[in-house]
C-alpha cells in the first residue's frame, strides 16, 4: 500500500487504520521531517492552529503520549506500531528532542546524506533488508 499525501495527519489516519487490519504492517515514512516531535513539550495553546505538525509518528508508535484532546481521540487505545518497524528516508531536519527518541527508541533512519553517498537504490535495498530480513 502507498499513501502519499501532504498534511501531518494523512500518515497517522492511515497507518493507524492499516494496523487495524494487518498488525504486522511494516512503514517506509519518506520526509524531510522525522515527525516525532514529543508532544510532552508542547501545549495546545503552543501548536499552530492546534495543527499536527511534527508528532505524527511519535504518536502512532507510542514514542510519546497522546494528549487527550478532542481532536485526537480517533488516535486512543489503538494499536500502536512498532518503532522498529519503521524506517525513516530522506530526513534532512531533526530537532535535537527528535534526535533522542529516534534513538532512544531504535528507529532506522536514511538521511539526504546517506542518499547522495549510496545512492536511493542501495537505501530501498537497505531499508527492504531492515523490514524483511527473510528477503
Amino acid at each position: 500500500m502507498l499513501t502519499v499525501g501532504g498534511d501531518h495527519s494523512i500518515g497517522a489516519a492511515t497507518i493507524t487504520g492499516v494496523k487495524k487490519v494487518y498488525p504486522d504492517i511494516k512503514v517506509v515514512w519518506v520526509d524531510a521531517h522525522p515527525d516525532c516531535t514529543d508532544s510532552r513539550t508542547r501545549t495546545p495553546n503552543i501548536f499552530h492552529n492546534e495543527n499536527y505538525h511534527g508528532m505524527p509518528l511519535s504518536h502512532i508508535t507510542g514514542m510519546t503520549t497522546i494528549p487527550k484532546l478532542p481532536y485526537w481521540s480517533w488516535l486512543h487505545d489503538q494499536p500502536l506500531l512498532d518503532p522498529k518497524n519503521v524506517v525513516l528516508i530522506g530526513i534532512r531536519d531533526i530537532d535535537k528532542d527528535e534526535y533522542a527518541t529516534l534513538k532512544k527508541f531504535g528507529v532506522k533512519c536514511f538521511t539526504m546524506d546517506h542518499i547522495d553517498k549510496y545512492g536511493i537504490g542501495e537505501v530501498m535495498t537497505q531499508t527492504i533488508n531492515y523490514l524483511d530480513p527473510k528477503n
